[in-house]
């Protein structure tokens, strides 16, 4: 039989994990990175959804044979 525990309090997400790989939490206004074209969907995904998480946004756009991601507000 599985014990039922009440009260236990959920801990905070960490900070990344595996999307550590892209420095979004640490990104001031004015910041960028270059990443490869494939990586595009996925860095727009996360950028996303880490902006929401930190109140930032992000801007992409295409920089010869790779793409660069601004941290833009």
């Amino acid at each position: 039989m599985i014990q039922l525990d009440k009260g236990v309090p959920i801990p905070k997400r960490p900070v990344g994990g595996r999307n550590l790989i892209y420095p979004f939490h640490i990104m001031e206004v004015g910041d960028s990175f270059e990443f490869p074209a494939e990586r595009k969907l996925s860095v727009s995904a996360l950028a996303g959804l880490r902006g929401r998480e930190i109140g930032a946004k992000f801007s992409i756009r295409k920089t010869g044979q790779t793409y660069r991601c601004w941290r833009t507000a």
